[in-house]
């Protein structure tokens, strides 16, 4: 019965004093955790009203996205580093754990790839929760006044010249898979250009930004949006798989705190970037 009686035996002062020691390094080593600044990346280019300037986070007026995000993350108890790169790079950056999280993406099965989407259990599957959005999108098609609709809220007609769309978003994948999509017309302001010219048959962007991105340009006599959308959709803050396997529950209390913030402060956020060049 010697091996029972091992079994038995009460840890000694220095199994007690090395049990004791690991305790508080794995608390010290969660302390530090919640006191470091998480680093977020997002797209360089001034999408007025939801990230302002090009390249650099603005100290004042940064965007809507930027300071609801900054906003959930203080009432998580934490703090936040914003950089800025082009957005295949933060989702490069996101997968190597460079980054934390990176915003805002509209969430596809494929991107489950890159990082860690809010999740709910519904029907004994996982899928993607719009309740921890952090906003949600309206894609509109801009074309000059004088052309015909040329989309009817179910299919197109009459594109010759074609529509564009920034790279790498849901927009251009829809419009590829319409047969329709202009890959040569990428940059929104170049686009507003060539629609002013009646050079492009349509351009695809949120509503938001295509609004100001007309009227910051005086081209609201010239170019309008199709009444119906050609799709909605919700745009999520997005976790690194690195930064959700040392902290498990963060993701889900910064998507909290975001939903409530959002729900009291949406039109606050969109009023007070009404008149924002």
């Amino acid at each position: 019965m010697i091996f029972s009686a091992r079994l038995d035996r009460k840890p000694g002062p220095v199994a007690c004093l090395l049990i004791f020691f690991s305790l508080l390094l794995c608390l010290g080593a969660q302390a530090r955790a919640s006191d470091d600044p998480l680093r977020y990346c997002y797209e360089e280019r001034h999408y007025n009203p939801y990230t302002l300037g090009n390249d650099v986070v603005p100290s004042h007026s940064p965007g809507i996205l930027v300071e609801l995000v900054t906003d959930a993350m203080g009432r998580a108890g934490r703090t936040v580093e914003f950089y800025r790169r082009p957005w295949k790079r933060c989702i490069v950056d996101l997968q190597d754990g460079v980054a934390d999280g990176i915003f805002p993406s509209i969430w596809a099965p494929e991107r489950d790839r890159w990082g860690l989407f809010p999740k709910a259990l519904k029907q004994g599957k996982l899928v993607i929760d719009p309740a921890f959005r952090l906003w949600q999108a309206s894609y509109h098609i801009y074309s000059n006044v004088d052309r015909i609709p040329i989309w009817n809220g179910q299919q197109f007609s009459a594109v010759p010249l074609g529509i564009g769309t920034p790279l790498g978003y849901l927009a251009a994948k829809k419009l590829q898979d319409d047969g329709v999509f202009n890959r040569h017309v990428t940059d929104p302001y170049n686009a507003f250009h060539l629609l002013e010219l009646n050079k492009l048959d349509g351009f695809v962007i949120d509503f938001q930004i295509g609004q100001r991105m007309v009227a910051e340009m005086n081209l609201v006599k010239k170019i309008s949006h199709h009444r119906e959308p050609y799709f909605n959709a919700d745009w999520y803050l997005v976790f690194s798989r690195q930064r959700a396997q040392s902290e498990p529950d963060l993701p889900m209390q910064v998507w909290k705190q975001m939903a409530k913030i959002r729900a009291e402060n949406k039109q606050k956020y969109l009023e007070a970037y009404v008149n924002m060049p």
